[in-house]
């Protein structure tokens, strides 16, 4: 990459997530719930939880995806335990939601209208192909790269599969809503189109990023 990263997930985004998380379980729960359901994630976590029983990530990238959700699929079991099915998921929703959203904003940088049209083309092709690599759970493909619209194909999300493989399939399409709402509201005067996801059981997930007027 042109930047020298590699694809990781920084020490500041892990923070400001787990914040993030704490204060949104906190409310919810209390001091006390809330410490008990830490507690249970880091203990599973020792355990080699939710993935242990998988071989070992075939790559990098795939022991990163593991890394990302890992915190999210324990977390969902650990209120299981304490709340309604329902509420349980309701809870996961919003801090994966949070996460994702913290996790976006550092990955994608400085993708803003202004200085997106005052690049040339190439770097501006180069520029969205960096940052397309610090998204290690998929394989992405560029259709179009313009001052006016992004259009690019993700494929092969590790996400789905891994949700699938830690009992928790369900949590697979909480995880895209993280992409909506980021691409969607998030990034000023972007107008997001994505009709169908892979965890909705597609094999693609289709992304245009347009500039409004």
């Amino acid at each position: 990459m042109a930047d020298g990263r590699k694809p990781g997930i920084p020490l500041s985004v892990e923070l400001t997530t787990g914040w993030k998380a704490l204060s949104l379980i906190r409310h919810e729960l209390g001091v006390a719930q809330t410490a008990s359901v830490l507690s249970a994630i880091m203990f599973d976590m020792r355990r080699g939880e939710p993935f242990g029983h998988l071989p070992e990530p075939a790559d990098r990238c795939e022991h990163l995806s593991r890394k990302q959700i890992a915190p999210t699929v324990l977390l969902y079991r650990a209120l299981c335990e304490r709340m309604e099915p329902g509420d349980a998921l309701a809870l996961t929703r919003e801090v994966a939601i949070a996460g994702a959203r913290v996790f976006l904003k550092r990955m994608v940088d400085l993708l803003e209208r202004e200085r997106f049209e005052d690049m040339d083309t190439d770097a501006r092709e180069q520029f969205v192909q960096d940052v397309g690599e610090r998204f290690f759970n998929a394989k992405l493909s560029w259709q179009e790269i313009s001052a006016d619209r992004l259009r690019f194909t993700a494929e092969a999300c590790c996400f789905p599969g891994l949700c699938e493989a830690a009992g928790a399939p369900e949590l697979a399409s909480l995880l895209c809503e993280g992409d909506k709402i980021f691409f969607g509201q998030d990034l000023e005067g972007v107008e997001l189109t994505r009709p169908r996801t892979i965890a909705e059981g597609f094999d693609a997930c289709p992304f245009t990023l347009e500039w409004k007027d």
